[in-house]
C-alpha cells in the first residue's frame, strides 16, 4: 500500500523540483551602467526613477540605442531604455542564484520527505507501538 501511495506522488514531486530549480534569481548589489549591462548579456533588474522595478532577459545596444529584451506571454518584446529614466541596473549574480536554488531544492526535498513519512507513518505497525 505504501509503495502504491509513493508511486502516485512521484510525478507531482518531480514537477515541484523542476519549478524550484528555475525560481531563484539573485542580483548583484552594485549597480552597473547600461553599457556594462549590455556587455554582461544576462538577466538584469532595472529600477526606474519612479521606483518601478522590472526584470529583463538582457539589454542590447543597437545603433547607440539601448533595448531591454523581455518575454511577455511567450513573445519576445523590446523596450527602449532611456538613461535619464533609470535609477539603477543590477546584473544577475549567477553563482549566488545557483547556490540559493540548490539550498531551496534540498530544503524542499527534506520537508517533502518529512511530510510523506509523517503521512504514511503507521502507529500500529512499526511505529511507536499502539495500545492493544
Amino acid at each position: 500500500m505504501r509503495l502504491k501511495y509513493l508511486k502516485t506522488k512521484i510525478v507531482p514531486i518531480t514537477l515541484v523540483f523542476v519549478m524550484l530549480l528555475q525560481s531563484c534569481s539573485i542580483y548583484k548589489k552594485t549597480p552597473v551602467t547600461l553599457d556594462e549591462a549590455a556587455k554582461a548579456n544576462s538577466k538584469v533588474l532595472v529600477e526606474r526613477t519612479n521606483k518601478e522595478k522590472f526584470k529583463l532577459k538582457k539589454i542590447e545596444n543597437i545603433d547607440g540605442k539601448y533595448l531591454g529584451i523581455k518575454k511577455v506571454k511567450g513573445e519576445t518584446v523590446s523596450i527602449q531604455l532611456d538613461e535619464k529614466d533609470i535609477q539603477s541596473i543590477r546584473v544577475l549574480d549567477k553563482s549566488k542564484s545557483t547556490v540559493a536554488t540548490v539550498f531551496l531544492v534540498v530544503g524542499s526535498a527534506i520537508l517533502i520527505t518529512a511530510v510523506i513519512i509523517a503521512a504514511t507513518f503507521d502507529l500500529n505497525f512499526g511505529g511507536l507501538g499502539g495500545m492493544n
